[in-house]
Order: structure tokens, then C-alpha cells, then sequence
């Protein structure tokens, strides 16, 4: 009752007041989703071609990028003509902020300073455009509804803790939302948050990939039944297990990918299917290899993204660095474009000297979908300074028999090949990033080009 008297009269009202349109832009994107591929497209290309001639015409890093490329902004009129402008990096980014990168044509007032210190600590600042706060906000309430959460449901959001101001407490309060820092989540206080979350009535629960996982096997292990009466939304980081979410909570899991650069909910999981779909209002999507032309479907590259509006500070065929294999249509009827194994980080991978290369997701398909390890451990990290030298840490949720270490070690021998030599320890913590993420794979190789 309380969640449609909020979603039918209290949001609205506080959208009116705030002069906010997020309600209406959520429904737009849902009445888009089903309708024929190349409208889609042509709302993407319409939106892309003023943004190449703003670009153009008021950010100079932009400008002298169309330069280098002896092309001019009525050159990109298609989605397949931005393979002919250059993949531009965090790097060039990062040594051209603020001015550089910046539209001289918009006020002040428009730019929202973040940051984001990214996978590996190293941080990157940037501005996003308020005009489009309601577009970002709107995605995350799209996607929600694939589950049936309604803006007032009850959920639990595992974040990182940022300090909120007043009023975003009070709405947090009337919207029913509660808010835990994953950074203090270990293993010393995890039985306790599972065992609170199992007295909460909650519609849902959102957050990193790393701190569900992690929560959920402490509960199965310890058999705490948390049941969310709608769903599991994954975010941040590559969702490890899948299966391992909804057996502990016994409720549909949605898997998110976002970029905080490209702001929004970019792309998540069809709820009939794993295939991912992307929101075409927010970004144009594009898998590409390593000559930055677009990948076919079933083949895998890197994500570059076009950030459709962010006027501010534009991100236009932006390298990501993370990857993802180009998809077929879904079945489900929804014509949003479909990308599948996304890979958040691509060069995080192990490398063996045979020419082997192990995924992040990979692994933990094998540790946790060949084989049993859900319930022995979820945060685990490898460390590797050479082809031939791999070091498996993982935090044990239970006393370490030999047993165990024997098997472990035996079943990543084999995964990695004898021409390794393979060190398997259990630690007490494994530190995450800046940011808050858990380095799956950390390599000090240089990555070998794949996909």
C-alpha cells in the first residue's frame, strides 16, 4: 500500500516541487523498449549529431580531434560512422581536464564535479551535466521495473558510505531506504549484517557485485534465510555467480552495469534471459577491437561509449577499458541492442606462459560453477608478477582444513597448467580499492590482446 500511495502521490508531488521529471522520462524509456530497432537508432543519431557539432564547436580537445582526422561534425551522421573518430582514453581525459574537455558555451552552474579513482586507485575527475540528472535517474528507475521495484519499496542499498546530506537523508527516510557501508563489511562483523538483514521485510536489495556475494554466502554457509521479496540488483563489478544470488535469496538477481563517467544504468540483464540490453536514451554502446572498428556479434573487444547527454563535459567513443562480447537479439522481444560476458576490466586476466589467458569471470565460473567453493570462500584475489608465477589469496569463511587447501590447489593446477607455479594462501583480509571494488585479478603483465 505504502509504496503506491509514494509512487502515485508522494514522488510525484516532490518531482513537481523540484521541478523534476524523472517519473515521465522512466515511462518514455519503457514505452521505447519494444519498438522497432531502427527508431531506436535514429533517436540515438539525432541526439549524436548535435552533440558532434556542439563538440565541435565548443570543446576544443574535441575540435582538434575532428581536426586530426581530416573530418568535420556533418561527416558523423550514422552510429557506424563514429568508427572514423579516434577511441579517446582515460589518459588523454585526465591530461586535458578541466579545459580542454570542457564546453565553453555552458554556465557554470550546469557542471556537477565527480570523480572516480576507477579499477586500479588512480582518479579521474570529470563533470556531469545537471540537464541531465533526471535522464540518469530515470534509467536506474527503468530498469527497476523489469522486477517490479516501484519507487517507495523497501530496499537496502550497500554502498560506499559517502557522507549524505540532510535532505538526501530525509528522502532515504520517506522513500524507505536504507544504507550500509560495504567498505566495513569483513568477516568479524558479516554473520551480524546478515543476521539484521534477515529480520528486515525488504521488496530488495542493491549493490556491488563483490558485498552481495559475499553477504550471500555467509548466509547460505551459516543458513540465515535473507529473502527480498522482489529482487537482487547487482552493480559495480562482474557478478561472479549468479546462481550463487538466487540460491541464497531465493529471488530474481539483476545484473547492472553502469559507468560513472557515462552516468546512468547503461545496460542490465533481461529479466527472460542473461542476455544484457543496453539503454539506447542514455549512451551509444560500441564492442570494438583493437583498430577501434566495431566488433560482429559473437565477437569480443572493448566497451567504448558516447555519453548522448552530457553537454558539459562530453565523453564521445570513450575506451572504458572494459569488454564485452556483441549479441544477438533477445528473444524476449525487447529491441534494445544485447551485449553479453561483460568483462568490467578487460586486462584483468591471468596469463599463463602456454598463451592461456583465464578471465576474472572465467575463474570464478570455476570455482564456484564446477566446482563447490561458494560456501568456503567469495572474496578471494590473484596476484601475478610473471607468466609463471601465480599467487591465489582468498579469506576463508570457515576453519581451513588441509583437506581443502590440497583441493584447492590441486583444482587450480590443473586450471592453470603445470608450467605454473601456483601459491595458495588463506589471509584475513583482502583490501579493496579506493572506490570501494575488489581487484579479482591483479597483474603486473602487460595485457595480451584478446577477444
Amino acid at each position: 500500500m505504502y509504496s503506491t500511495i509514494f509512487s502515485k502521490v508522494i514522488f510525484p508531488t516532490l518531482e513537481l516541487i523540484m521541478r523534476r521529471h524523472i517519473t515521465s522520462t522512466a515511462a518514455k524509456y519503457a514505452s521505447l523498449q519494444y519498438q522497432p530497432y531502427e527508431q531506436l537508432k535514429a533517436r540515438q543519431e539525432a541526439k549524436m549529431r548535435r552533440l558532434m557539432h556542439h563538440a565541435f564547436d565548443n570543446v576544443p580537445f574535441y575540435r582538434e580531434k575532428f581536426k586530426q582526422a581530416g573530418l568535420k561534425p556533418e561527416d558523423i551522421q550514422t552510429i557506424e560512422d563514429l568508427t572514423r573518430l579516434p577511441v579517446v582514453t582515460k589518459e588523454e581525459i585526465r591530461a586535458n581536464f578541466p579545459h580542454q574537455v570542457t564546453a565553453s558555451n555552458i554556465v557554470r552552474q550546469r557542471r556537477i564535479p565527480a570523480w572516480t579513482s576507477g579499477s586500479t586507485g588512480e582518479s579521474l575527475d570529470f563533470y556531469l551535466d545537471s540537464l541531465s540528472r533526471d535522464s540518469r535517474a530515470a534509467a536506474f528507475t527503468f530498469f527497476n521495473s523489469w522486477a517490479g521495484v516501484r519507487n517507495g519499496d523497501k530496499g537496502l542499498h550497500l554502498g560506499l558510505g559517502y557522507p549524505r546530506t540532510f535532505i538526501q537523508k530525509a528522502f532515504g527516510l520517506v522513500a524507505r531506504q536504507h544504507y550500509i557501508a560495504s567498505l566495513s563489511m569483513d568477516k568479524d562483523n558479516v554473520i551480524k549484517v546478515c543476521s539484521q538483514l534477515a529480520k528486515m521485510k525488504l521488496d530488495f536489495i542493491e549493490g556491488n557485485a563483490f558485498t552481495i556475494s559475499w553477504i550471500a554466502s555467509v548466509a547460505k554457509h551459516n543458513n540465515i534465510k535473507i529473502r527480498p521479496e522482489k529482487a537482487v540488483i547487482s552493480t559495480m563489478e562482474i557478478l561472479l555467480s549468479k546462481q550463487l544470488l538466487e540460491d541464497a535469496f531465493q529471488c530474481p538477481v539483476l545484473n547492472r552495469y553502469g559507468n560513472r563517467e557515462v552516468g546512468g544504468a547503461l545496460v542490465q540483464n533481461c529479466p527472460e534471459s542473461d542476455k544484457m540490453h543496453v539503454n539506447t536514451e542514455l549512451c551509444i554502446l560500441e564492442i570494438v577491437d583493437e583498430e577501434g572498428n566495431t566488433c560482429a556479434p559473437g565477437w569480443g573487444g572493448r566497451i567504448v561509449l558516447t555519453d548522448l547527454n552530457n553537454w558539459v563535459m562530453p565523453f564521445i567513443r570513450y575506451d572504458t577499458e572494459d569488454g564485452a562480447i556483441a549479441g544477438e537479439p533477445c528473444p524476449c522481444g525487447r529491441t534494445l541492442p544485447v551485449v553479453e560476458n561483460l568483462e568490467p576490466r578487460l586486462t584483468w586476466y591471468i596469463q599463463t606462459p602456454s598463451g592461456k589467458t583465464i578471465s576474472s569471470r572465467a575463474l570464478g565460473g570455476f570455482l564456484f560453477k564446477m566446482r563447490d567453493y561458494m560456501t568456503h570462500f567469495v572474496r578471494f584475489q590473484v596476484v601475478q608478477k610473471s607468466p609463471s608465477e601465480v599467487t591465489f589469496n582468498f579469506v576463508p569463511l570457515q576453519s581451513i582444513t588441509q583437506e581443502l587447501l590440497s583441493r584447492l590447489n590441486d583444482d587450480l593446477q590443473l586450471l592453470l597448467g603445470t608450467e605454473v607455479n601456483l601459491v595458495v594462501n588463506a589471509v584475513d583480509d583482502i583490501p579493496l580499492t579506493p572506490s570501494g571494488k575488489l581487484v579479482i585479478i591483479k597483474s603486473e603483465l602487460e595485457p595480451r590482446a584478446i577477444g
